[in-house]
Order: structure tokens, then sequence, then C-alpha cells
């Protein structure tokens, strides 16, 4: 017999992320809460316990994911590669904590590990969620993958101002690069080896891999 999935509300969402704002990297999609790094929904007894009236910090029966060294390396460089190519076209590039409004119909909340926003049109809800990015980054792990690569792209690819959605492997050199060429149409690219040159087209810029995985050793 199948166990009934307990969801929970944009409300208790918000109250668990407050009392956890400390620790970061939980998302919020279709009635879960999420650890970010280690891809799954958070265990409802932990959710409870931090919902509960009787929450204490050091009481947490929790040990939340974290990224790899080379995920935050990677994420590093990136942000100083797009804010060096980008900045001076009116963009802005923000890392991991800025957390995104998913789309109109539903009340979700990721955290992509970059957010590209244009400086002067930036606009967010009264939660501090960016609801008009340009781009999205995310750094590929083996327990994220799957979302990243699957439902991650669809809900990405439905917020309306979204330009560019870009995918990087940290466990090789290869990036995926979803570019926007329609309302409903989009153009995938995959980029593999360190002599590649990704073409951000909508910005008019490129970004060598060479530069990217710069401190990444795959050996």
């Amino acid at each position: 017999m199948l166990t009934e999935v307990k969801t929970y509300t944009f409300n208790d969402f918000l109250k668990f992320y407050e009392r956890l704002s400390e620790c970061g990297g939980f998302e919020f999609s279709e009635g879960q809460i999420w650890d970010k790094f280690a891809g799954k929904p958070v265990e409802e007894h932990i959710i409870d316990f931090v919902l509960s009236d009787n929450f204490n910090l050091q009481d947490l029966p929790f040990f939340q994911a974290m990224p790899t060294q080379f995920h935050d390396r990677l994420t590093t460089t990136l942000q100083f590669l797009l804010m060096q190519i980008l900045y001076s076209k009116g963009y802005i590039v923000y890392s991991q904590r800025t957390a995104i409004f998913k789309n109109d119909t539903e009340q979700g909340f990721r955290e992509p590990d970059l957010v590209v926003v244009d400086k002067n049109r930036e606009q967010r809800n009264q939660y501090h969620q960016v609801i008009n990015p340009v781009m999205l980054v995310e750094v590929l792990s083996k327990s994220t993958k799957h979302i990243d690569l699957g439902e991650k792209v669809l809900e990405y690819q439905a917020i309306g101002s979204l330009q560019t959605y870009l995918i990087v492997w940290q466990d090789e050199p290869k990036v995926v690069v979803y570019t926007r060429k329609g309302e409903k149409t989009w153009e995938e690219k995959i980029y593999e080896g360190l002599s590649e040159v990704v073409e951000l087209s909508y910005f008019e810029v490129k970004l060598p891999l060479q530069e990217v995985y710069k401190d990444v050793n795959f050996e």
C-alpha cells in the first residue's frame, strides 16, 4: 500500500525557512520542502519539529547536505567571470542564496546557484524573491542531477523573463545551454571539453570552458 505523502503550505515553508535561515539551501515545490544539495525532500518528522512550538535549533535531528569543494569553486568562478562580461552590459549576478519565484500559478521557491538580472529592471515580491531573472545557472551534483536536468528545465522555461538556463557539470568539462528562441521555443546546445567556448547569444558574449574549470582537477 502506498504511503500518502504529506504536503505543506507556502506559509509552512516560510516559517521553516525563517527558523533555519542560518542554514539556507532549501526550496519549496509542489507542497514539498527540499534540501537543495541533497536533491530530495526534507523528512516529515524534521519539518514537523521545526514548525512545532517545541522547536530548538540545538535539538534539530538533521544533517543538512552541503555543496562540494568543486561545486563551490565552479560557482565562485562562474560568478566572477559572468560579472566581468555582463556588468558593463547592465546585469548583476547574484550567488547561491538568492531566491526566485517559480511562476504565477504556483507558490514555489528555488535557489539557483547563480541568478542574473537586469540591474535597472529587477523586480522582487514581498518575500524578496526575484520574479524576473534573465539567466539562471545550476552546477550539477549527483544528488541533484535528476532535478536540474528534469523538472527545473520546465519550471525555469516557464518564467517569462528568462532567456538563458546554463547547466554546468562539476565532474567533467561539460555545459548545456538552453536559449529562448520564442515565447515557448528553446534551443539546447551542449559543449564538451576544455577547448569549447560557450556562446551566450542573448548577451552576445562568450564563456571559455578553460576559464570556467580553471581551478577544477578532474583526476
